[in-house]
């Protein structure tokens, strides 16, 4: 495709709205491991003896900890310098029924592993009609607006 389509989408969430909740998360998980982790290892002392299964459930959350963070760490990396895929439509406005061309670009192709884009209607757009076996009325579609 040649040329650059003239709508771009906003992403929803933004950047950073993503990074916040993953940081909560992380937090969540990461907090999780740390108590789990201390009691399962003999460095805090529980009121009763924990099961023999606890030290193997320990390392299992610290190590989902550990992804979670390298995680959160890579989506605040790629939200700081602006790597996020852009997309773009040649139209401000979608109906039903119509088409369209849909551009997503990404400036740093190398590092997706997967990419989701959904389209979403945030605006409803009615269309009056009449026919010519006398029917009428207004047909209710949704549409993509920027």
């Amino acid at each position: 495709m040649t040329g650059a389509l003239p709508h771009r989408l906003a992403r929803v969430p933004s950047a950073w709205a993503d990074v916040g909740t993953r940081a909560l998360m992380t937090a969540a998980a990461a907090l999780v491991g740390t108590v789990s982790g201390l009691y399962a290892f003999g460095v805090l002392t529980p009121v009763d003896e924990l099961p023999a299964w606890m030290p193997m459930a320990a390392v299992v959350v610290v190590a989902l900890a550990a992804g979670l963070v390298i995680d959160l760490a890579g989506r605040v990396a790629r939200a700081w310098r602006g790597i996020e895929p852009v997309v773009t439509t040649d139209g401000p406005v979608w109906l039903s029924g119509k088409s369209r061309r849909v551009h997503v670009h990404h400036p740093a192709v190398r590092g997706v592993r997967t990419l989701d884009v959904r389209l979403q209607a945030s605006v409803i757009v009615a269309e009056e009609f009449h026919e010519s076996s006398g029917d009428r009325g207004t047909r209710i579609g949704g549409g993509v607006a920027p």
